[in-house]
Formats: structure tokens, C-alpha cells, sequence
């Protein structure tokens, strides 16, 4: 995740994806009884408002921008989404945060990304675009099949005055199985 991103645009909620992400739980049977992770929780909105939806769950949040949310999780989870944020990494360091949320997964966790594939509104005070790693969809399947069997891949459209159309994908699946070596 790029911190420097957090530096410069502080923000949070219930955002319009964190739908998804509740159809995604009903959907993989993730309602009661199961330990998730949200990866990049901002201020934490998506996981009140899911908190408030399902009591039963556990939901633990993570950010690296949040000093309320900055602590390094412990354990293993059942599942991890992740709305907008891997955008937001660079070529560079987009292994070692996939890598990590691997490690942070039961065998068989069910996981949840939501990659937004067009170009930020905002920039960095240097120019550069807030959305530091832009993929195609298919791109990003095949990146995170090294740590993911995708189930499902969707594309999320909406209008955008900018560009046309924002375009996110949304890819599901559960962790390939760990080999140990």
C-alpha cells in the first residue's frame, strides 16, 4: 500500500463497493463464526457498517494510513477483501502485499479484491497519479494467480465525467493451497 497516498488524501466510509463486498460474504457462506480481514480499511466506514450487518463475524482492519488501524494483524483469517487499494502500490512492492495477505490466510481462504483499473483524479503534488500501479483487468487476474484460484472476475462500470467510465474488477476466489517445502 502507498502511504504517501494517505499522506495526501484522507478519506473514508461506507463507499459504494462495500456492497459488493457483503454480497461477496452471503454469497461464500461468511456471515457468522469466521475471522476476515480488510486490507486497506481507511477510517474503518466498511467495517462498522458490516459490524452493524453481522455481529457474528470478526472483522479486523488494517491500514497502514490509519494510526488507529496501523497495527501489523496477527493469526490467520477465513477471508481478506480489499476495496481500492492495490491501485495504489507500484510494480515494486504489489508481490510483497500479495505475498503478505497469502500469509495471512487460512488454507482455502476466500478473498475479495476490488482494483480500480482507470487513472486517479487526484495526483501527487509532484504530478504523478494517485493510482500508481494501472492494470487491465485481465492483467490483474493473472497477477494474483500466483496466490489466488479466481472463482469469479467481474467488472464494476460506472460514468465518470473524466474518463468516460470508471472501471474496477473485482476478483474472487479462494488461497491456492500452501506447499511446504
Amino acid at each position: 500500500m502507498n502511504k504517501l497516498w494517505h499522506d495526501q488524501f484522507r478519506q473514508g466510509g461506507v463507499g459504494k463497493r462495500s456492497v459488493e463486498v457483503l454480497n461477496w460474504l452471503k454469497q461464500n457462506q461468511l456471515t457468522e463464526n469466521v475471522r476476515i480481514l480488510d486490507y486497506g480499511c481507511g477510517k474503518g466506514g466498511t467495517i462498522e457498517w458490516l459490524r452493524e450487518l453481522m455481529p457474528q463475524i470478526d472483522i479486523t482492519g488494517y491500514d497502514v494510513g490509519n494510526p488507529k488501524f496501523a497495527q501489523t494483524p496477527e493469526g490467520v483469517y477465513d477471508a481478506i477483501y480489499s476495496i481500492d487499494v492495490l491501485e495504489h502500490t507500484t510494480r515494486d512492492t504489489v508481490d510483497a502485499v500479495l505475498n503478505q495477505l497469502y500469509g495471512w490466510s487460512k488454507p482455502q481462504a476466500e478473498w475479495c479484491l476490488i482494483i480500480d483499473t482507470t487513472p486517479a483524479k487526484k495526483r501527487f503534488p509532484d504530478g504523478t497519479n494517485a493510482h500508481t500501479l494501472l492494470q487491465a483487468p485481465q492483467q490483474w487476474a493473472d497477477l494474483v494467480m500466483k496466490w489466488l484460484s479466481i472463482q469469479q472476475i467481474r467488472l464494476l462500470k460506472e460514468p465518470d465525467a473524466r474518463y468516460g467510465e470508471r472501471v474496477r474488477v473485482m476478483l474472487q476466489g479462494h488461497t491456492l493451497p500452501k506447499i511446504k517445502l
